[in-house]
């Protein structure tokens, strides 16, 4: 459904005035919900992005951004991105839990990619649990029951982290 944007709408959607041109209602299928230091200073300083929760609701709104698909995506101490010791599976840690409408893709970080880590995505993925900072702490997937997010992929960081994907026969 293609709607116009109303005078009740937030101001614009980069750039776009209110009542100009028709928008549809859009599923961005990556983006990124997660608290990197270098997102937030980039998001500000180059598009003058409100890179919490409330930008992106607002984003969402002004936009007609009705779902969403977020890379999980982590660092441990700030600036140091990419951050390879950032635990498999990395999630969505921008705020407490992730906003209606937004899938999870579980990010995989080769150089922690283990067989623990793949039981920790099995469990998220079996008992649809994640997506917020305290689960990415290595908790079980039932501690977290209340972060209950829809996991709809996995998101692996091979170029990130200068790894190279390829297949060979067995």
């Amino acid at each position: 459904m293609i709607d116009y944007l109303n005078a009740g709408d937030v101001k614009n959607c980069n750039g776009i005035r209110k009542g100009m041109y028709k928008i549809m209602k859009i599923i961005d299928a990556h983006m990124h919900y997660s608290s990197i230091a270098s997102f937030k200073e980039f998001g500000l300083r180059e598009s003058n992005v409100d890179y919490s929760e409330s930008g992106y609701k607002a984003e969402a709104i002004a936009c007609g951004i009705v779902s969403s698909i977020c890379m999980g995506l982590s660092e441990r101490p700030p600036m140091v991105f990419p951050d390879n010791g950032a635990k498999t599976p990395m999630l969505a840690d921008l705020s407490g839990k992730l906003p209606p409408g937004m899938a999870l893709c579980l990010g995989i970080n080769p150089y922690t990619l283990t067989d623990k880590s793949i039981r920790r995505m099995e469990e998220i993925i079996g008992g649809g649990s994640g997506g917020s900072s305290s689960s990415n702490s290595g908790s079980s997937a039932a501690d977290n029951s209340k972060n209950i997010v829809q996991v709809v992929g996995i998101k692996i960081y091979a170029g990130y982290y200068h790894m190279r994907e390829y297949t060979w026969d067995h």
